[in-house]
């Protein structure tokens, strides 16, 4: 399974932090085709067909070259355990119970995804992070970012998207092209936000109450909390407590901050391997 994020209209893909190069670099230069002057113009492609593109202003002069966007594809096929698991991370996604909607995460090394309920046109399966959006596509759909040939069927002499090969040309480690990574990767709001958000409720609460005590305002406002969140609770049979770690768990799917069921996805691949063979063994022996 890929581990980074697509494209739509790629089997599956990456997407990379925003970065910075030099405007001399070759792939500035490539980029420049579609300043004034130019009329071979910047190729099409998935996000800037041709038909988008409009001539710049007078005086305008490109300063910085930055890739806001990457994306890369793959073509292969999934292992039969991993689709498997796919399908019933999504079915729990699916779910209208939230500690099963928790469970639809798939870790790989240090990232913590989270599947999604729903897929895209091509991609039945979209697994997101707090840096990668991976996009799978159906067994058999391969799309390789290539430019397709109207007199030749075979893909493997497709040419290169241009994208690609201007791609293949930078340098990204060269001392004139200074690197600038301006990308964050948090999923989780600031803890000014949180705080901010807290204050609103809290000063809110005094003004409608007027309450003039700081103290007895927070004993008040968490009292009607609890007291409204143990009747939601209730209704679903559960305790306010339940509810609360249930709550927790679906911020942590979605923040990706850690995997609620650990162990789950390996389980659930080896199940599938042991029904496998379990049937193997029944059909050996005719049973």
């Amino acid at each position: 399974m890929p581990s980074k994020r697509p494209t739509t209209g790629k089997s599956a893909g990456i997407h990379l932090p925003s970065t910075q190069t030099d405007p001399g670099s070759d792939a500035a230069r490539f980029a420049r085709g579609s300043e004034p002057g130019s009329a071979r113009g910047a190729p099409p492609s998935n996000t800037a067909p041709h038909t988008c593109n409009r001539p710049l202003s007078e005086g305008f002069r490109l300063l910085r070259l930055g890739v806001d966007s990457l994306y890369l594809s793959y073509s292969g096929d999934l292992y039969p355990e991993s689709l498997n698991t796919l399908n019933k991370l999504k079915a729990y996604a699916q779910s209208e119970h939230p500690e099963e909607q928790a469970k639809a995460q798939w870790p790989v090394g240090s990232h913590f995804f989270r599947v999604h309920d729903k897929g895209a046109k091509l991609f039945p399966f979209i697994l997101d992070d707090n840096a990668y959006r991976i996009q799978i596509s159906k067994p058999g759909k391969k799309l390789p970012m290539t430019v397709p040939s109207e007199t030749d069927t075979t893909r493997s002499r497709w040419p290169l998207h241009p994208l690609w090969v201007a791609l293949s040309m930078v340098n990204w480690k060269s001392a004139h092209s200074v690197l600038l990574d301006k990308y964050s990767n948090a999923r989780t709001p600031s803890e000014l936000r949180l705080l901010s958000v807290v204050l609103g409720a809290l000063v809110s609460h005094m003004a409608i109450h007027q309450i003039g005590d700081r103290n007895e305002a927070i004993d008040a406002l968490l009292k009607d909390l609890y007291a409204h969140y143990t009747e939601v609770a209730r209704k679903r049979q559960i305790t306010f407590d339940e509810f609360l770690a249930q709550r927790v768990a679906l911020k942590t799917r979605e923040f990706a901050t850690a995997i609620n069921s650990p162990g789950l996805v390996d389980n659930l691949r080896q199940d599938y391997v042991d029904e496998g063979a379990e049937a193997y063994r029944r059909a050996s022996r005719g049973w």
